[in-house]
């Protein structure tokens, strides 16, 4: 032999495929070669021989995925949002401490607003309560009932009390979860309390705008001005509690 020798090539292929839920699979794809041309002699041959000792030898990998259009549009969305994530924080800048403090002030001043404004709905609420404690007492007790089946004019007073309790409650307002539903209850007890002791002919709808007809002005007059004067008081307490807080 002569002093050369020839190597042959050998390649190598290994395949995967890995299939998920669905129509979605993976196919791993890894090639590998090793040996070459033919060795060369010489002390050239040797330096890159002693250079490529300590180099890995390369792995070409190939991951095939199928075309899916749902997973290429989800992609493309969370690529948007980061961008535009980056961008924003690029373009955010800092606070002054001047700057900073009145955002905080406002915060906490619009925080104090939304909180009285719950806490007067449900000191409002605490009242109708009170009031619908005793207007459930009568309803309930059973020779007061007998008297109302029997007498028209106590029956006429006690649905007028039914009435306004049930306006001043529909006016309450209050954009928090608990008021709404106290709020709901308790116009749904009061509207059974009222088909019961004062119902409606066959065939007409409920409105609230027919039974508000038999209730006297001045009846009415007196229960707005006292509510109007609950409200004055509550809020100018919501106020000195506001500025002594800030």
């Amino acid at each position: 032999m002569e002093g050369k020798k020839k190597k042959e090539e050998k390649k190598y292929k290994w395949t995967a495929e890995v299939k998920g839920e669905g129509v979605i699979s993976r196919k791993y794809t890894i090639e590998a070669s090793s040996g070459g041309a033919d060795e060369r002699s010489g002390s050239s041959e040797k330096k890159s021989k002693k250079e490529k000792k300590g180099e890995c030898s390369k792995r070409l990998v190939e991951i095939e995925e199928p075309n899916d259009q749902k997973a290429v549009i989800l992609r493309q969305a969370f690529e948007k949002r980061a961008g535009v994530a980056r961008a924003s924080k690029r373009k955010q800048k800092k606070l002054s401490a001047h700057d900073a403090a009145l955002l905080i002030q406002l915060t906490f001043r619009a925080y104090l607003i939304h909180r009285s404004k719950a806490l007067r709905a449900l000191r409002e609420l605490a009242i109708a309560k009170s009031k619908l404690k005793m207007i459930r007492a009568l309803f309930n007790n059973f020779s007061y009932r007998r008297h109302v089946a029997r007498d028209a004019e106590e029956r006429q007073r006690f649905s007028e009390k039914i009435i306004v309790l049930l306006l001043t409650v529909d006016a309450i307002e209050g954009a928090d979860i608990m008021v709404r539903a106290a709020k709901r209850s308790m116009l749904d007890e009061l509207e059974a309390m009222l088909d019961v002791i004062d119902p409606q002919p066959p065939g007409k709808i409920l409105s609230m705008k027919r039974r508000t007809f038999d209730v006297p002005d001045g009846v009415m007059r007196k229960e707005i001005a006292e509510g109007v004067k609950e409200v004055v008081q509550m809020l100018n307490s919501e106020e000195s509690i506001s500025e002594a807080c800030l």
